[in-house]
């Protein structure tokens, strides 16, 4: 399976994904509602976008907490799920029976998937910026500035 960046994950509902995202946010582990067996969320990311993760654990809470407990806020993971529709939302299903959250190696990935980037000419852009900012008609009147 080849690098997938979360922009590409819309047309694969349905479909298994397995890749290295950055840990946004760690939701609390949960209890199941009315059965046995505990979950968590995690909000995860690359440079083009985010994605819910849910990790359905199974009755052991000290194996969800061995995952759980595993990585931290900020940190790389790699994730082995199924791309899920909920709430008109895309969010990656990992069954713990069959699915994989952990902390990632560094060997599998690269730090520039992380870092948002723009596929637009640099110069392009500043040189438009510059006009922009020659365009803007202000003075200084006590310390503020003011549109003429």
């Amino acid at each position: 399976m080849g690098k997938f960046f979360i922009r590409d994950l819309k047309g694969l509902k349905g479909g298994r994904i397995e890749g290295v995202f950055a840990v946004r946010k760690k939701d609390a582990l949960q209890q199941y509602k009315g059965k046995s067996g505990y979950y968590f969320k995690i909000e995860v990311s690359d440079k083009t976008g985010s994605i819910t993760v849910n990790f359905w654990g199974r009755e052991s809470k000290e194996k969800v907490e061995e995952v759980y407990s595993s990585f931290d806020n900020n940190d790389l993971v790699f994730v082995s799920g199924t791309i899920k529709l909920y709430n008109e939302r895309l969010e990656i299903h990992v069954n713990q029976s069959e699915g994989i959250v952990r902390k990632a190696v560094e060997s599998e990935y690269n730090a520039e998937d992380f870092i948002p980037s723009t596929n637009q000419n640099i110069n392009d852009m500043e040189n438009e910026l510059r006009k922009n900012i020659d365009n803007i008609n202000t003075k200084s009147v006590n310390g503020k500035f003011i549109n003429e």
